[in-house]
This record gives structure tokens, C-alpha cells and sequence, in this order.
């Protein structure tokens, strides 16, 4: 577990598990404005 590199790793996977989520909930969001949600 060292530090070195993007501080331990997290900048690494969390940043990009958060991208994937915010990008799921926007295109989400945007086909339920669309009426194409499912509903």
C-alpha cells in the first residue's frame, strides 16, 4: 500500500466509478424528461 502513485490509488478507480455513475444517472434523467424512461 504505498502513497507513491495518485495517492494510494484512489484518484485511480473512484474517480472513474464515479464518471460511470454520474454519466448513468444523467442519461437517466435525460430519457425519463424524454418520456423514453422505463416506466
Amino acid at each position: 500500500m504505498s502513497e507513491g502513485r495518485n495517492g494510494g490509488g484512489f484518484h485511480g478507480r473512484a474517480r472513474w466509478i464515479w464518471v460511470v455513475v454520474i454519466l448513468g444517472f444523467i442519461a437517466m434523467a435525460t430519457l425519463e424528461l424524454l418520456g423514453l424512461g422505463p416506466r
